[in-house]
């Protein structure tokens, strides 16, 4: 887009990158959509409470079965590679430091550090460039990470 960020009846954002992440030649661009900037209002973590009491009490309950209750909630591409944007955007998705900070009684699994760390470590296309799915790369990231394995047996 010539004058913006997003075309005028766009739901879709394009910005620029500070390197190229991306196997193509635009690999130094974000496409995402509009919804990875909203709807994410969840600032005291009231939203996040309700479910994560919601979760324990099932958690709890699945434990009677012997078997153990194991969250991963898929981050959307803009909060993965929001802190490689040339320009700043004001946003931030408190879901995953609100779980972070509370008493669970589940497994947590925190896609979003191993994704953010998998870039910093060079890895290209963990998300598809011209779509808000993630790659078979990520999909390796996060189930072959030994943090989701490990304490099977708490």
């Amino acid at each position: 887009y010539v004058f913006s960020e997003n075309a005028f009846f766009s739901k879709v954002f394009i910005v620029y990158l500070k390197d190229k992440y991306f196997e193509n030649k635009n690999g130094n661009k974000l496409l995402f959509f509009h919804k990875d900037l909203k709807n994410h209002e969840d600032k005291n973590c009231r939203r996040s409470i309700k479910v994560i009491q919601n979760l324990n009490y099932y958690a709890k309950k699945m434990k009677t079965y012997n078997t153990k209750l194991i969250l991963l909630i898929a981050p959307d591409k803009f909060h993965i590679y929001q802190n490689y944007l040339k320009r700043k955007k004001t946003y931030n998705n408190k879901i995953f430091e609100c779980f972070r900070k509370n008493e669970l009684d589940f497994k947590f699994i925190d896609s979003d550090i191993l994704l953010e760390n998998a870039i910093k470590n060079g890895t290209k296309e963990i998300y598809h460039f011209d779509d808000t799915h993630w790659t078979w790369k990520a999909s390796e990231i996060l189930f072959s990470n030994s943090s989701f394995l490990k304490n099977q047996n708490d």
